[in-house]
This record gives structure tokens, C-alpha cells and sequence, in this order.
């Protein structure tokens, strides 16, 4: 077609005049099927490009069938199964230690030697005493003669006689003991009657001397335990303590096996025994908890000796399930109530609704939604942010 001037076009060699508005017409159809081709060549680039992105080669990995164990970790610390404290009886300074921490001491033996240190108020406090008590074991003493005669005599029955003879035993050691008491304030005390040196109360190991030379020390009385001269234990017999969440407590019972880790490297491990669960659990900052004692089998850990007070962590199982199909938690997604796996078919990567079961807080069961022979995508750290 070609155009003659402005007023007719030429067809297959014919000249026409033109039709009204056909000219027109064409050029509108021609911008048409320019827009048009060009819009489907931009609808063919993008499904293009998100084929491309859906083909792009991930890692993937197979569910396993695992063995699955729930556990309660519990932080805590290794201690002697008997801890004693051997306290002072008299007052005064530590004038010399017998032992070092460490020291292997026997029920008996010497740890320490106190000075007394005399307190004027408190000699006269106990003049006073023994003038008082004098006074009264002389009377006893007095009743106490007249009424054995009589008894004697039988002019009193026994159970008579026997009240005036208690009183007087008691007044005379009454007065005995406060006498002791002020021989030992004016320094000439005997071995026989008080001792200044302090003994092992049990045999075992020293842990502590919290005291040292030159310090000062209370003695025990009725008031006061008095001051720690030495901590004593059975070094070879230790036990875990820690503590356990009200939720976690209501699954352990006595007896259940416990994994001790010793130390923070978790390289020297024991087996020990659940043997304590609190009764009465401690409610610290809102929050209960309960404490356990699993007792260790021994002190010794592969020629390394076990010491008091080693930071360890007790693994408890608490359920287990053998041959479950099991796949890594990091690789699941979380939505709300759902859970969903991305699987590999073909080239392309799918969504896929799971249910779980066991989970030991890295691995987890699933009970439906896969197989063994679903590829499930590995989710790297760019994708999980």
C-alpha cells in the first residue's frame, strides 16, 4: 500500500480514493500490537526471573530416625556428703594452727591452741557467782548431813533423803564449775579441768581455716555457736547439689541415673544417682525452686581427684523415644501454631505444614508431614535472619 498524495492510496496497483477515518484506523492498530508485544515480552522476563530464582541449587539433608531424649540440665556444685564445722570453746586469740587446708587430720587431733584473753568485768561477774553458789552448796551441804543421819536412823524415808542429796550434788557442782571458770580467767587452768587447745571433732580432710593466727574468737555457749575454727569433710564421699524449676521437679523421682559434668569444659564426667528431692522448695526473686542431690560413685575421675566446690551441670533424662524420625529444629519454621519445612522437589522448593513430637531442644521428632525420602532445605544464617 503506498499513498498518493493526500487524497487516494495505492492497493495492488489500484488507485483509491480514501475511505473516511481507515487511515486513521491502521495507525491505531499499529500502536496497539507495539504496546502489546511489548508487554508480553516483559510478563515472559519476570516469570523468567522468578523461575530462574526457584531453581537456584540449595543444600538439603534427609530426616533421620534418631533416638530422642527429653533431659533436665540442672547448674549446681560438687560438696561433701558431711561437712563439719569445729567451733571454738573459749574465748580469746588463735595463738597457734596446727593444720593447713588440705591437711588429712583424725578424730582427736590437735588444729589450733587459743590464748584467753582475761575480761575484768567478766571476773567479777563470776566472783559474784561463786560467792552466791557457796553460799548455797554450804547450806545443801549442811541439810544434806543432818538428813543422812536421820535417814539413817530411819526417822525420813529415801525419797526424802534423796531430795536433799540431789540439791547438794548439784550446788557442789555448781561451785566447781564457776571455781574452773576463774582458774582459767587468772591463767591456771589444768588439762584436767578445760583445755585451750582445739580438737577434731570427726575425721577427714581440712577444707577451710577461716581463722588465722593473732585473731580474735568467741567461745560457744548457750547465745552464741561461737567462732569456726576449722571446716572438716569426708573428701571421699561428694554429692551434686542444685536446685530445679517447680515445672521440672514433678518429673524426676529417686533413684533416676544423673550424667555429671565437672567443671565448665564438660570433659570429665560421672554417673551418679538421683538421692534428694526437697520436700520444700525456696522461692527466690518470684520464682520456686527445689533442691536435689544426686551422690557420686566416687571422688576419684580418671586419676584426677574430684574437689569440693568444682562447678558441675547434671543431665537427667527424663523420657526417651528410640527410632523416631527426626530431623534438626533449625531447620523447621515457626509460624504462630504451625510449623513448616521447605522441601526440594524437583527444581523447585515447597512448603509443607509438619507436626512434632519428642524434642531434646536441638533435635525434634516429626509425626507427620514427612518421609524419609523428603530433601529438606538447610537453612543457612542469611536465611534465618
Amino acid at each position: 500500500m503506498f499513498i498518493i498524495g493526500n487524497e487516494f492510496f495505492l492497493v495492488a496497483g489500484k488507485a483509491y480514493p480514501p475511505v473516511n477515518g481507515m487511515f486513521l484506523n491502521m495507525k491505531n492498530w499499529l500502536k496497539a500490537l507495539i504496546l502489546l508485544t511489548v508487554t508480553g515480552l516483559l510478563v515472559f522476563a519476570l516469570a523468567y526471573d522468578i523461575n530462574s530464582d526457584s531453581k537456584i541449587e540449595v543444600a538439603t539433608v534427609l530426616p533421620k530416625y534418631r533416638t530422642i531424649e527429653e533431659k533436665v540440665v540442672v547448674s549446681g556444685v560438687i560438696q561433701p556428703l558431711r561437712l563439719v564445722k569445729v567451733n571454738s570453746n573459749i574465748s580469746g586469740v588463735v595463738e597457734q594452727l596446727f593444720v593447713k587446708p588440705g591437711d588429712v587430720v583424725k578424730n582427736g587431733q590437735f588444729l589450733a591452741k587459743v590464748k584467753f584473753v582475761s575480761d575484768p568485768i567478766e571476773r567479777e561477774r563470776l566472783l559474784r557467782s561463786l560467792n552466791t553458789v557457796t553460799v548455797k552448796y554450804e547450806n545443801d551441804q549442811r541439810q544434806f548431813v543432818r538428813n543422812k543421819k536421820l535417814f539413817e536412823d530411819k526417822v525420813i524415808s529415801k525419797m526424802e533423803y534423796e531430795q536433799y542429796e540431789t540439791a547438794y550434788f548439784i550446788s557442789k557442782a555448781e561451785v566447781e564449775s564457776i571455781r574452773t571458770e576463774l582458774k582459767l580467767y587468772e591463767g591456771e587452768m589444768k588439762t584436767d579441768q578445760i583445755s585451750n587447745i582445739i580438737v577434731s571433732t570427726v575425721s577427714g580432710t581440712v577444707l577451710e581455716l577461716p581463722v588465722e593466727a593473732g585473731g580474735n574468737v568467741l567461745g560457744k555457749n548457750s547465745f552464741n555457736e561461737g567462732t569456726i575454727i576449722a571446716k572438716i569433710a569426708d573428701t571421699g564421699k561428694l554429692q551434686f547439689v542444685g536446685s530445679v524449676s517447680e515445672d521440672d521437679v514433678n518429673e524426676l523421682h529417686l533413684g533416676m541415673p544423673a550424667l555429671l559434668e565437672i567443671g565448665t569444659s564438660g570433659r570429665h564426667q560421672v554417673s551418679g544417682r538421683l538421692e534428694y528431692i526437697a520436700p520444700l522448695g525456696q522461692r527466690t526473686d518470684g520464682v520456686t525452686r527445689f533442691e536435689i542431690h544426686a551422690m557420686l560413685p566416687t571422688a576419684n575421675l580418671n586419676g584426677h581427684m574430684i574437689r569440693a566446690g568444682s562447678s558441675a551441670t547434671a543431665q537427667i533424662v527424663t523420657a526417651k523415644k528410640t527410632k523416631a524420625l527426626s530431623v534438626e529444629e533449625k531447620d523447621l519454621i515457626f509460624d504462630g501454631d504451625s510449623v513448616f519445612v521447605e522441601l526440594l522437589i524437583g527444581d523447585f522448593v515447597k512448603k509443607r505444614a509438619v507436626k512434632l513430637g519428642f524434642s531434646d531442644g536441638l533435635i525434634v521428632e516429626v509425626t507427620k508431614g514427612l518421609s524419609m525420602k523428603d530433601r529438606i532445605k538447610v537453612k543457612t544464617k542469611n536465611s534465618q535472619k
